[in-house]
């Protein structure tokens, strides 16, 4: 008697990345080498909650609102306050607390010869 696993993965994304570029709905427009780029600048860095007020934040996290440099407008800012403990600074997304933030990092960077993106 032989025993066996079975497994299936899912890739899911949002309708309008999809809408932008349908190539990411399937495999082969993520999988190899020529893709690597496309890839990394799509799917950046998920940031914790610590990294963005420490990173990112341009005030540690102390406004609520911040300026889109994208479009010049006020938007909410992705977090309300400073992390106040452990678990919090290790999250990623805790609802009307911290929204998460993507970001570049070394790890998705396809410029530096040195790395390989991913």
């Amino acid at each position: 008697q032989e025993m066996g696993a079975l497994g299936e993965q899912y890739w899911f994304i949002p309708k309008f990345l999809a809408l932008r570029d349908p190539t990411l709905v399937s495999y082969a427009g993520l999988a190899g080498e020529h893709n690597r780029r496309k890839v990394a600048e799509t799917f950046l860095t998920p940031t914790n909650w610590k990294d963005y007020c420490e990173l990112v934040s341009q005030d540690n996290c102390t406004s609520t609102m911040v300026l889109d440099k994208t479009t010049n407008e006020t938007i909410p800012a992705a977090a309300v306050r400073p992390p106040i403990n452990s678990k919090e600074a290790a999250s990623y997304f805790i609802n009307g607390l911290y929204s998460g933030h993507f970001r570049k990092t070394e790890a998705n960077n396809c410029n530096n010869i040195l790395n390989k993106c991913h």
